[in-house]
């Protein structure tokens, strides 16, 4: 875990203590660039029907979420509705207060 830097300290200076120096950064990047690009299109052959899938599967929750709130949503303006309707009744049904 890195250790976090002390006041004043650049980045520079902390990294000196590191193990790898920034040529050897340099030359670990360089590899893990070669190595991704030689097998990168035999790893995405490999990949693309997962992630394929995975975006299929997303598509299919995302569109079952979409029905069930539309769902809910049916069902709150028909509750809204009734009790307009209620509100109303109770309205025309109540007695008007006696003058005094």
């Amino acid at each position: 875990m890195p250790r976090s830097a002390a006041p004043g300290e650049t980045i520079a200076r902390r990294q000196k203590g590191s193990s790898m120096g920034g040529v050897g950064t340099f030359a670990l990047g360089v590899a893990s660039a070669l190595v991704a690009g030689a097998l990168g299109p035999a790893l995405g052959r490999r990949v693309r029907p997962l992630a394929r899938g995975t975006i299929k599967q997303a598509i299919i929750l995302g569109e079952g979420a979409r029905q069930r709130a539309e769902g809910v949503r049916e069902d709150w303006v028909d509750l809204v509705e009734e009790a307009r309707t209620d509100v109303r009744r109770q309205h025309v049904h109540a007695v008007p207060p006696a003058n005094e």
